[in-house]
């Protein structure tokens, strides 16, 4: 336990997004080198927060 709740959700929070980060990215074809389609085109449209809600809703639909 942190005295401050914001060094934990520093240290800790960070943890959980590259671990979703790379859960979804490994569950892309090994041997697909294209990223033009149309859920990656539209995922690069979005920004940091946006992605992070996109990546929660992806992490909770596939493990929830």
């Amino acid at each position: 336990m942190h005295e401050d709740i914001r060094v934990t959700d520093r240290i800790y929070a960070r943890l959980i997004t590259e671990e979703v980060k790379t859960r979804i990215s490994g569950l892309a074809l090994k041997d697909s080198n294209t990223h033009d389609s149309p859920i990656d085109t539209y995922l690069r449209k979005l920004s940091d927060p946006e992605l992070a809600i996109a990546m929660q809703i992806a992490s909770e639909r596939l493990y929830g």
